[in-house]
């Protein structure tokens, strides 16, 4: 499921995050979200290794989660 579809609470890991914008990739590696990285779903953003992060609104449509 796209990120933008999951509900806050939801723990997944990541399955693909597409690479059209490589600014928002960059960004988005420097969050520290990795492929197959577990990460749960929170309010703007998520909670990776503990650490919540903001992501900008784009990342709600490239980023995919395990259900």
């Amino acid at each position: 499921m796209v990120l933008a579809d999951a509900a806050a609470g939801h723990t997944g890991r990541v399955l693909r995050v597409d690479d059209r914008d490589p600014e928002l990739l960059r960004t988005l590696e420097s969050a520290g979200l990795a492929i197959g990285g577990e990460v749960v779903v929170i309010p703007g953003g998520l909670r990776i290794d503990r650490t919540d992060v903001v992501l900008p609104d784009a990342a709600s449509e490239v980023v995919w989660l395990s259900a």
